[in-house]
């Protein structure tokens, strides 16, 4: 197994031995959410490989934010993430000051954050769903936690907490 999988797997299981799974209804196997009528994670990355299933990011979802990013990322998204708030931040404070006591043009610095917001959301998906499609257990704990959903070809959207039908 992949270091990187092995390494969110163990922050997951850390996360799992604080009680976070009983006070979340979490999970571990696929075939544990009656929701999804799959009977092992190959089943489902089947169905995902053929198109007949689609992950998406959960709309209202609780999981966009640093703390789970730690939970997903590898070193090369961490740092990559972390070049982008730093330009977001930085860049435009300087163009404010460049653009006072040099010249206005510096003011176009301001402009960073449309470019670097959602370059931050692509890495950041970039490595949820990497660690999702990898691993059955960061599956799980990302649908348990209502980080992602599962769209079917129908389009009946499956989420955690809903009536299995």
């Amino acid at each position: 197994m992949n270091t990187n999988i092995q390494r969110i797997e163990q922050n997951i299981n850390n996360l799992l031995s604080t009680g976070f799974a009983e006070k979340h209804n979490v999970v571990v196997e696929v075939a544990k959410i009656p929701e999804l009528e799959y009977g092992n994670f190959d089943d489902l990355k089947s169905d995902l490989i053929s198109g007949k299933t689609t992950i998406r990011i959960a709309p209202f979802g609780q999981g966009i934010g640093k703390g789970m990013f730690e939970i997903w990322a590898t070193k090369r998204h961490k740092l990559l993430f972390n070049s982008i708030s730093v330009l977001t931040y930085f860049l435009p404070i300087a163009g404010i000051l460049l653009g006072v006591f040099l010249s206005y043009w510096w003011l176009l610095l301001l402009l960073v954050p449309a470019t670097t917001i959602p370059l931050g959301k692509k890495v950041y998906l970039s490595a949820l769903f990497g660690a999702v499609g990898a691993s059955e257990k960061a599956f799980c704990f990302a649908y348990c936690g209502n980080i992602i959903t599962v769209e079917r070809q129908d389009g009946t959207i499956r989420y955690r907490g809903m009536a299995a039908r």
